[in-house]
């Protein structure tokens, strides 16, 4: 049975390091076939951190291997951590690295277990809102080539970041996704009626050469009307009906 405790298990090739792992002077003495006195020399010197407990020194072996021209036996480094290991308080580190394993692959389950339910959450979304634009367009009688083009770019968030206008729109006027929004309507709906002539918006020029659609006063007027002589499913606003007989 192995009873190596897992920080130690990983100095076993020469490759890796042997990070935290504590050894007197002796010992590193004996690790790299110096004397002690030159170790010794080495912390006094600061060329080789150490830390002083009680009456010894304790030097990480990483520090050690560090050292310019400082070659580790390694057979001599498994027998000192097999001696290690062997007694309790090997044991008990043992049984700490464990743990602490343990509650590492716990947080990391939680995280994934988290982000999979959140992705699970944003494909059942899409899916729905990909259901309900399909039925809509194919109520509005669009053609299999439109549905392809406003169902599928417009799944994603309704909000729309508005950035700075080169020109103002006329006083009163909303953002075409915003307007969609305010009236439980899905963007694709409204950008569709616009794209197919069905209903008249705004477009403007933004500072970054792209144009951003608008609705005057008029234009909701004419918008909500529409809806309702064609039976476009949306929720009145505080606004509705936009201050017009219809």
């Amino acid at each position: 049975m192995d009873i190596l405790p897992f920080s130690l298990r990983r100095c076993g090739k020469l490759q890796e390091t042997c990070y935290g792992v504590k050894i007197s002077a002796v010992q590193a003495a004996q690790l790299i076939g110096r004397n002690e006195r030159r170790i010794r020399d080495w912390i006094a010197t600061r060329r080789l951190p150490a830390i002083k407990v009680g009456q010894s020194w304790q030097i990480d072996i990483d520090d050690l291997e560090q050292l310019p021209g400082v070659v580790i036996d390694r057979e001599q480094l498994a027998l000192l951590l097999g001696q290690a290991a062997a007694t309790p308080h090997g044991l008990l580190n043992r049984v700490n690295d464990l743990e602490n394993m343990v509650q590492r692959l716990q947080t990391e389950v939680a995280v994934l277990r988290t982000r999979m339910n959140d992705i699970e959450s944003q494909h059942a979304r899409r899916v729905s809102n990909a259901e309900h634009v399909l039925e809509i367009l194919h109520a509005e009688h669009a053609t299999p080539l439109d549905i392809q083009k406003y169902a599928v770019p417009h799944l994603e968030n309704l909000s729309e970041a508005a950035p700075g206008l080169e020109i103002e729109p006329p006083p009163g006027s909303v953002r075409v996704k915003q307007f969609a929004l305010m009236h439980k309507v899905h963007a694709a709906v409204l950008a569709y009626q616009i794209e197919t002539g069905k209903i008249e918006d705004t477009a403007l020029s933004m500072a970054n050469g792209r144009k951003a659609h608008w609705l005057t006063q008029e234009q909701q007027q004419t918008t909500i009307a529409f809806w309702r002589r064609n039976g476009t499913h949306f929720m009145p606003c505080p606004a509705c009906p936009h201050n017009v007989a219809l």
